[in-house]
């Protein structure tokens, strides 16, 4: 299991590589950390089509031409409330839908065993959540 780690307080994302070998704090200190205004993310195990590694907080980019959406990566339990489905109780990685293209804004849940990197190749990380926080703005155009 990889991390990477976002400091709020000195607005720099550090790597896995830099977690590991830091001195100041070890990796267990994740609950401090946290504590500290610093937000782990958890390395999906996935690559986009560039073969760059997926993370918790990525927006990517999917799709051509005028139907190109954003969507945020989570991972953890997730939902697809749409009034049809609800997806609940079970761990994996699910998106944040409705950044463009004319998709419904919402959350689309999917489990580890479901996602496939064949899936995955079809996504370009475009950037994250914290130091991108304008690609999340995207999604303001977009009707509920």
């Amino acid at each position: 299991i990889k991390f990477r780690a976002w400091d709020g307080m000195k607005k720099k994302m550090f790597n896995w590589t830099q977690l590991r070998n830091s001195k100041k704090h070890s990796f267990l200190d994740a609950v401090y950390l946290q504590n500290c205004g610093v937000t782990m993310m958890q390395f999906t195990g996935l690559k986009d089509k560039n073969g760059k590694e997926i993370y918790e907080g990525d927006i990517v980019e999917v799709g051509e031409g005028e139907h190109i959406t954003q969507i945020e990566i989570r991972y953890g339990v997730g939902t697809f409330d749409s009034g049809a489905y609800s997806f609940t109780g079970f761990y994996g990685v699910y998106i944040k839908v409705g950044f463009g293209g004319g998709y419904k804004q919402g959350d689309l849940c999917e489990d580890m065993d479901e996602i496939t990197q064949e899936t995955m190749e079809r996504f370009k990380v475009i950037g994250n959540k914290f130091e991108n926080p304008e690609l999340l703005d995207a999604s303001k155009g977009v009707s509920e």
